[in-house]
């Protein structure tokens, strides 16, 4: 039986048979069928945690993308999600959240290389973001798509408190 890829979810996560690592991936822009599966990804990787009608949002707005990465296989297995927006000749990366026994798997890799398409299309200037201090492996990972440290936010999280690093991409880098 083929799920339902709107609202069907993916159960109790990655390896219940929506898919598994070998297959397919492919980046959609979310709907509202999506939040659920959203909030469940953000609620181990977001503090603080997204709420249904901040995600919706996100959905419904025009200067936001969201999108999100599904695993072909018996249904659309929502396991990743990156959240975009338009800030004038720029854009801003909002969030980007894998579930957690996809990660490492280029799920990341496949919505990252999106929303930069997608910036591209639109001849934005540049795409920044900011990423906890500690998070080592979030910040070699944006530098392998050609991310640059801008400089330090003091004080930016909460919970714990902490350091941001502002990351900023040209894109007149061409291709990445």
């Amino acid at each position: 039986m083929i799920q339902n890829s709107c609202c069907d979810g993916c159960g109790d996560g990655y390896d219940d048979g929506c898919g598994s690592p070998k297959k397919m991936i492919a980046v959609r822009v979310a709907t509202l069928c999506d939040v659920q599966r959203i909030l469940e990804i953000a609620s181990v990787s977001i503090s603080p945690a997204w709420t249904y009608a901040s995600v919706a949002d996100r959905i419904e707005r025009d200067d936001t993308l969201l999108l999100v990465a599904v695993v072909s296989g018996r249904g659309a297995c929502v396991v990743g999600f990156a959240a975009f927006r338009q800030v004038g000749d720029d854009g801003e990366l909002l969030q980007i959240a894998v579930d957690e026994k996809a990660r490492r798997e280029g799920v990341g890799s496949e919505l990252l290389s999106e929303v930069l398409k997608r910036a591209e299309e639109k001849s934005l200037g540049s795409v920044f973001l900011e990423v906890r201090e500690s998070n080592v492996p979030a910040i070699s990972f944006y530098e392998k798509f050609g991310f640059k440290q801008l400089h330090i936010r003091k004080a930016y999280y909460d919970d714990p408190v902490e350091d941001a690093h502002v990351m900023i991409r040209e894109m007149a880098q061409g291709a990445f």
